[in-house]
Order: structure tokens, then sequence, then C-alpha cells
């Protein structure tokens, strides 16, 4: 008996021993993991410092320079641009080269970054700005503009000692072309400055380049005499202005994408490994970490989103729902639908609003470009100003594949000045000559040529390469060479009351075949059409004037064949919300190929009709019958209602601005002179004034 107890009472010791043992193990483990933790983040928070002290010592020295620089160099001369896709900046940079060849000191600026209350001590400025949309400044000279057009900034000689220019960028087949420069132009004289240069105005849609080598051909020569400055030849030398610094080991943070396109986080925890969804070249070069930034972390988001969400902070969203909209035929057309955080003013909209999509590039371009750079994929870089540069352009640290895949346009043809860049690197003197004529925008055979074999055919800039064999060119310099990738804007295709903490896009997929045989495909259709529920989508609301009437009893009429029709959407969603006995008339035009195969939300608007919000649904099917029917045939056979609206409400176009919009646009100036007795031009007229005083609007796209 007393044998058995002890024998137990033993067992039960060494058990709780081992108890013991194990737990003293468990916490020793625990508390070392604890001190490794720490030791990691203290390693990273280190080299974090350490990597922006070093970017703040480099950018006091570049700082320091231009100082030095200022004080013992040429008359000052400021450039700010407005750019929505990167063109009017490279345009800028371009002017700042020439400048500084001439004997200024060039200042290259941001629209967002200059400091407005400078404009009065500036000495010479430069204005380089686009239009965009129907006669909207780019993002980034919003409050650029705003400020210069302020109507408490009335003294006439407020500026009356700055001398300037302004080059605008635009795009004819747009109404409101090159609105932009015009306003500013006309602004500034108004408020005393001195134009010392005529203003310039480049096409988007035939000749943007060749218009600005025209422009700026003779501006130093000009400027030279104004500033008592000796006249001289130029001669620019090309130089970088970006420095690529090599990781030999992956730091402690990784950019995410969507942040190569906005410059350095102001916050430098912000910094987010690559998504899960790169291709593997670039998630291999991330390791373990790139799960870092997961389902967690959008909770935490959504749940307390703060701060403003832009183009330069875009919000990382999720995709919720994805459906193919077409029943048949070759086409595909997406519906996607994007969670948005409640509570966030930066993320609100209304019908007729924007939703702008960072995309990617398809991995198999991407690693078409590593191949003929002959280049690292998993190569950790980091692309910063160089020194004397006021470029303020910061990507990475990333890899080589991810800054491919998310900051180079590379299914969109280069720029006429890239191809002279890749001139100079080429060793074969015919190809080098080649390249020197297709990239000289003076030169009449070299513009034809340009034409005929870049844009015509849409020759990309890796297929040039391709062709251009003894160009020999780093990836760094490949990557500032490139254009840079801009977000797509999607009109919004959903209603905020219908749809809480949601925003939809209507995306057709882009899919076609150049004049060569060669086949593109549309950078953010494609890269949405290879995505499901669950994918990390980094997008921002951009606000449009494209909006529905304040009084829901004015009758409205809707014109949208295709995915035109996706704004309309949006606007039947929020009548359907609106009191019935409140609201007026509202007719949709809507046309496609056919009614059994690219209908798009057909159920949708029978519901509308059902319910009211819709009152009329008139279709136009090209390909049903033998003979084409457009909407603008359509609109022929309903001119009575049509110009009771015109009288009396709101008219709306979206769709195709090159030769939809216009179709539709003459057949309003028919129903206005045959419904109303107008001549051509007071029709004309009308429209226009119906468009001052936003009755008639218009989103719209090349």
């Amino acid at each position: 008996m007393l044998e058995s107890l002890f024998s137990s009472s033993y067992v039960t010791f060494a058990l709780a021993l081992l108890v013991i043992g194990l737990a003293t193990k468990v916490w020793s483990v625990l508390q070392q993991r604890k001190r490794d933790e720490a030791t990691r983040r203290q390693r990273q928070l280190l080299e974090q410092r350490q990597r922006f002290e070093q970017l703040e010592r480099q950018r006091k020295k570049i700082e320091d320079e231009k100082k030095k620089k200022k004080a013992t160099g040429g008359p000052p001369l400021t450039i700010v641009f407005g750019t929505q896709t990167g063109t009017a900046e490279e345009f800028a940079v371009t002017l700042g080269n020439e400048a500084e060849a001439a004997g200024f000191t060039p200042n290259v600026v941001d629209m967002e970054d200059y400091e407005l209350d400078q404009l009065s001590e500036e000495n010479m400025l430069i204005i380089v700005c686009a239009t965009y949309g129907e006669g909207e400044p780019p993002d980034n000279a919003k409050e650029f503009y705003e400020w210069l057009m302020d109507e408490e900034r009335e003294h006439e000689d407020a500026l009356n000692s700055v001398n300037y220019t302004v080059f605008g960028l635009g795009n004819r087949t747009y109404e409101h072309y090159n609105v932009m420069g015009r306003r500013m132009d006309r602004r500034l004289k108004q408020l005393g400055a001195n134009q010392v240069y005529a203003r310039g105005e480049g096409d988007d849609d035939s000749s943007l380049e060749e218009d600005f080598a025209i422009w700026k051909k003779d501006l130093w020569s000009a400027l030279f005499p104004v500033f008592n400055m000796t006249a001289k030849a130029i001669t620019v030398v090309e130089r970088r202005h970006l420095r690529m610094v090599q990781h030999s080991k992956p730091p402690a943070t990784l950019v995410e994408h969507w942040r190569l396109t906005t410059g350095p986080s102001q916050n430098p925890s912000a910094l987010a490994f690559p998504s899960s969804a790169s291709a593997s070249a670039s998630a291999s070069s991330s390791s373990s970490a790139s799960s870092s930034l997961g389902a967690a972390d959008i909770g935490t988001e959504l749940k307390g989103v703060s701060g403003v969400y832009d183009h330069r902070r875009p919000f990382l969203s999720k995709i919720t729902a994805v459906r193919e909209l077409h029943k048949g035929g070759d086409r595909s057309c997406l519906h996607i639908e994007m969670e948005l955080p409640p509570k966030c003013s930066s993320l609100t909209y209304q019908p007729g609003d924007h939703v702008a999509i960072f995309p990617e590039n398809d991995p198999l371009l991407v690693e078409r470009v590593i191949a003929r750079l002959n280049t690292d994929p998993q190569m950790i870089i980091e692309l910063v100003p160089a020194e004397g540069s006021s470029s303020k352009t910061h990507i990475g640290p990333c890899s080589v594949f991810r800054a491919l895949t998310s900051y180079c346009d590379l299914a969109t043809p280069p720029r006429r000045a890239v191809l002279g860049s890749l001139a100079r690197l080429a060793s074969n003197p015919d190809e080098a000559e080649r390249l020197r004529r297709l990239g000289d925008g003076t030169d009449k055979q070299g513009t034809a040529d340009y034409h005929k074999w870049v844009t015509g055919p849409s020759r990309t800039l890796v297929e040039i390469l391709e062709e251009m064999s003894s160009v020999v060119i780093a990836v760094d310099h490949f990557i500032e060479l490139a254009p840079r990738l801009a977000p797509r804007y999607y009109s919004i295709s959903s209603s905020l009351r219908e749809h809480p903490n949601s925003v939809h896009a209507t995306c057709v997929r882009v899919v076609y075949e150049t004049e060569t045989g060669r086949h593109h495909n549309g950078v953010c259709s494609t890269w949405f059409g290879k995505h499901e529920v669950g994918f990390r989508v980094p997008l921002y609301i951009r606000h449009s004037d494209f909006k529905m009437p304040s009084d829901p009893s004015v009758p409205i009429l809707m014109i949208g064949p295709g995915t035109g029709l996706a704004p309309f959407r949006g606007f039947l969603q929020e009548r359907r919300h609106q009191p019935k006995q409140k609201r007026g008339d509202a007719i949709l035009f809507f046309g496609c190929r056919h009614p059994d195969q690219d209908f798009i939300y057909r159920e949708e608007l029978d519901e509308h009709l059902a319910d009211g919000s819709l009152t009329q649904l008139v279709t136009a099917f090209s390909r049903e019958h033998q003979h084409k029917v457009y909407v603008q045939h359509q609109m022929k056979l309903w001119a009575d209602p049509i110009y009771k609206i015109l009288q009396e409400g709101h008219v709306y176009i979206c769709g195709d601005g090159r030769s939809m919009s216009k179709a539709v646009h003459r057949q309003l100036v028919e129903i206005l002179i045959e419904k109303g007795g107008y001549t051509d031009e007071s029709a004309e007229a009308y429209l226009s004034e119906m468009e001052n005083k936003a009755r008639f609007q218009l989103d719209v796209w090349q």
C-alpha cells in the first residue's frame, strides 16, 4: 500500500517537474523570440532611419548646390507643370535642360509642390499644363488653378514684375481644347504679368511633340534680350535625373506597387511589401514577407480610415464582385465592385464621378523587357534624384520586376524624345541615325516615319529595342525613359445610396490588332480580367462636373451606347431613392451591337422601367439587321420629347468622343432646327448656352 502510494507520488512529482521544465523552456523560447523580434524591429527602424537620413543629406546637398548655382549662375527661371499622364512633366524637364544650356538657372516644379505665395516674386515663369476631360485641371494642378483664378485676387498689378509664357497640352477631339493653358494665360495677363513669348498649344490627337518642338524652337532666342543675355547657340547635353542605388540584400521594407507612382511616403511605416499578386519573379524577391500585408491590415484600414486618399495616396481596396456582362460574341465587358471604407470623406462620390485605378503590366510583357535588357528581375533597386537634378521622383526600394510591372507603361508607344535618347546608345550607325530622325520633332520626314512606324502600329518601347539590337541600355535608364504608368479612369456605375461602402466600374476588354498584325491588350482591362474576388486594387475618387440636376423634378435625357451607360446606371440607382412624386421624366438612349450579346445591364434597366426611375428606354442595335442603326438614328424618331427636354431639362452624353458624341451633337442641332425653327448657328449657340449653365454635359473619351 505504502509502496503504491510512494510510486504514485513519485510519478506525480516527476510529471510536475516535467511540466515545470517544459513551461520554463517555452517561456524561455517565447522570451527569446520577443528579444529577437525587438532586435529585428530595432534593426528595421535603424535601417529606415539611416536610409532616410541619407536621402535627407542628399536632398540638402542638392538644395545647397541649387542655392550656390542660383547665386553664381544665370537669371532664375521657374517651370511649373500640371500633368495627368506625365507628358507635361516630360516637357517641363526638357525645357529645364534647355534653360540650363542657355545660361539660365532653372527650377522645375510640380504645381502641387509649388509655393503659391512665391508667384509674385518670379523673374521668369513658364507654365506647362494639360487639360483633363471636359475642361478640368489635372489632379496635381487643382490647387494652383483655383488659387490663380480666385476672384479675390483681382489686383491688376499683382504680378507686374513677372515675365511668363505658357504651353498647353490638349486634344482637339474634345470640345474644351487646351482650355487650361488659355485660361491661365488670360488670368496672368489680368494680374499684370508680362507675356514675353507667345502661348503654345499641343494637340495630343495628332501632333503633340511636333507642336511642342515648333513652339520652343525660338523660345530662348526670344528670352535672351529680355534678360540682357548674349545670344548663343544652345547645345543640350542629355543628363540623367535619377540615380540607382542597388541593395545587396532586401531592406527592412519594400514599396507596394501603387507607391511607385507617387514618390516617397511621408510615413516610413506605411511602406509595404509587394502584393501577393505579383508574378513569381517579384514575389520571390520579397521572400515570405509579402504576406505581411494581408486581410487583417485591410480590415483594420476599413474600420477606421483617416487622412485623404488621392492620386498620391490611393486607397487599397478589395474586389468584392466580378461578373461578365456580355452573353455572346467575341468581346468581353466586366462589371467590377470594389469595397470602400465607411465614413471616409475623400472616398465618397456622386453618380457621374470617376474612379481612378492603378493597374499593372502583363507579367509576360515584363519578362520580355527583362530578357531584352538582360537584367536580374529579383535585384532590389532604389531610384533617387541624381545630384543637381530638380526631380522629386523616388522609386523603391523594390525588385526590378516590381518597378517594371508598376511604374513603367510598357504598352504605350514612346515619345519621340525617348527615341532621340536611344539613338545615343546605339552602336550601329544606321540604327543610331534612324532613331535620331525618328526622335527629331523638327524633321518632317522623321515625323512621317514616326507616325508610320511607331504610333500607327502602336509599337512599344520593348518592340523598338528588339528591332534596334545595337542599343545597350541599363535597367535604371530604361525605367527613367519609359512612359509612366498612369492611373486609368472609369465612370462610376453605381450610387452610394444603393450600394453604400462600394464603388462599381464597367470595364470593356481592350484587345486589338495593329496595322502590322501584332496583337495588343489594354493594360487595365487585361489586368482586371486576371483577378477575382479578394484581389486588392489601389484606387481613388476623382470628382467630376457630370452631375444630375439638384432638383429631381427636372427631366433628363441620357445618351450612352456601350459602356457609356456606366454613369447612367448610377443616375438611375440614385433616382430610385428619390420620392416618386417629385421625379421628372428620364429618357435613356442605349446602343450596342446585338440585343442577345452585348446589351449590358438589360435586366436592371427593365427593373428601372418597372419602378418608374426610368421613364423611357430607346435602343439601337448596329449588328441586329443588315442596316446599321445607331443612337443618333433613333433620336430622329424621338424628336418631340427630345426637343421638350432641350427646352426644360438636362442633356447628358457619355461614351466615344471621336465619332459618337459628335454625331449625337449634330442630331441635337438638327432637332433644334426642325422643331424650334433655329438656324444652324443659333442652335449651336443654344447648346453652348446650355453647357455654360450645366444643362448640357459630356463625359467622353477617345
